[in-house]
């Protein structure tokens, strides 16, 4: 039997294949957070799950980059958000030069 360790990416992709994981509100502190920054520049949305935290970026001017460990997260979000770019994220290591984004958020991650 698998263990069901949280770092199994084929537990995120099951997750992510419940109707019920797909959050649509982005979470309240983090739009408190976002209303008292500049929201100009690019965005990570690090850990994006759903994607509700990368559309609430989008909505507020940044060009956003939306990673995640799960390849199903990460296509849910290629589907339902245009114009937000995506990768899936495989290594604890993340493939962006330093310096390329002027906001990160990795929301309960």
């Amino acid at each position: 039997m698998q263990s069901l360790n949280k770092s199994n990416p084929e537990v995120w992709d099951a997750h992510y294949q419940k109707e019920k994981s797909a959050l649509t509100f982005p979470d309240e502190n983090l739009v408190r957070i976002l209303s008292r920054i500049p929201h100009v520049g690019n965005a990570l949305d690090h850990g994006a799950g759903s994607g509700r935290h990368s559309f609430l970026l989008q909505s507020y001017g940044f060009q956003v980059t939306a990673c995640d460990y799960s390849a199903k997260s990460i296509q849910t979000i290629q589907e339902t958000i245009l114009g937000v770019a995506t990768d899936v994220i495989t290594s604890t290591s993340l493939p962006y030069d330093s310096g390329k984004f002027d906001l990160v958020v990795s929301w309960g991650v």
